[in-house]
């Protein structure tokens, strides 16, 4: 017991640093939504593969995805009814 209480601390500290860091670059993506607005599930994607990102690159490419998908929600702002049918997109 002991010796799991060394070896989990670190990695608790640094999974909460990584999310905090995750929640960070959302709030940044967050700037770029439109009245019609990627939902909960592909946040909850953007924030998976950020987390998982291993390289800059791979974070770059998280973020590269989700601003797709945030561009994509944008054409939806026509009308509500748009952005929910069917599109992930939610209003705000």
């Amino acid at each position: 017991m002991f010796i799991s209480l060394i070896f989990s601390q670190p990695s608790g500290q640094f999974n909460q640093k990584v999310t905090e860091e995750t929640k960070v670059e959302l709030f940044m993506m967050r700037a770029f939504y439109g009245q019609c607005e990627p939902g909960e599930t592909f946040e909850n994607k953007f924030m998976s593969e950020f987390e998982a990102a291993d390289s800059e690159e791979a974070k770059d490419a998280a973020r590269s995805g989700f601003r797709d998908e945030i561009d994509r929600c944008k054409y939806f702002s026509d009308s509500k009814e748009s952005c929910g049918l069917e599109s992930g997109c939610v209003w705000r």
